[in-house]
């Protein structure tokens, strides 16, 4: 008999003798199974928690993009109190405030008269005004006597009478609302000197 016949014939027989341990082997496939289960289901766990967490993140995040909008601070939502206005009314010889809104004097025609018993205090105030770059319209005219120097001024005209107040320095109290159109200024007895109230002393 050939030698690969020998061998062949050596190993049939070796193999019909030859009992495996099915027990163990089904045994380690159990195990084995199990074992991949386990590593499985934390994979999964593990992936479903991540998933969560994002979920959530978006949840806070998500909405403030999509709106444009970011998180409002409370604490500047409120403006600081203004203080309160001490009233509107200008104190007794108190000259006109320059901040107020003027007209420029070219646009203004004013009437100065004299209520004083001195002669030609009409004619120096209206040259100071002409000087001041008021309208040539203006002209000075004769009066009454008059104890307090005044501005009167019609409807509508407040702004011009500020603005020939600011120039003359004349207090605010001193200006009054008439029921007649245009400015008319009366010199009184309290300002006899000088193109500017209350003059020199």
């Amino acid at each position: 008999m050939p030698i690969e016949e020998d061998f062949t014939e050596a190993l049939r027989a070796t193999l019909l003798r030859y009992e495996p341990d099915t027990r163990s082997i089904v045994q380690a496939g159990v195990r084995n199974g199990r074992l991949r289960r386990r590593r499985r289901a934390a994979a999964l766990l593990a992936g479903g928690t991540a998933a969560l967490a994002l979920v959530g993140l978006g949840a806070a995040v998500v909405p403030g993009q999509l709106s444009g909008r970011h998180p409002v601070d409370h604490s500047l939502a409120t403006p600081p109190a203004l203080p309160l206005s001490s009233g509107s009314g200008a104190a007794p010889g108190t000259a006109a405030s320059t901040a107020a809104p003027t007209v420029a004097p070219a646009a203004i025609a004013v009437t100065v008269t004299n209520g004083t018993a001195i002669s030609g205090r009409a004619n120096q105030i209206l040259s100071a005004l002409l000087a001041a770059g008021f309208s040539h319209r203006s002209v000075a005219a004769s009066s009454f006597p008059a104890a307090v120097s005044t501005l009167t001024y019609g409807p509508g005209e407040a702004v011009e009478a500020h603005t020939v107040a600011v120039a003359l320095g004349l207090p605010a109290d001193h200006l009054k609302q008439g029921t007649a159109a245009g400015l008319k200024l009366v010199i009184g007895a309290d300002w006899t000197k000088g193109t500017t109230f209350p003059g020199p002393h």
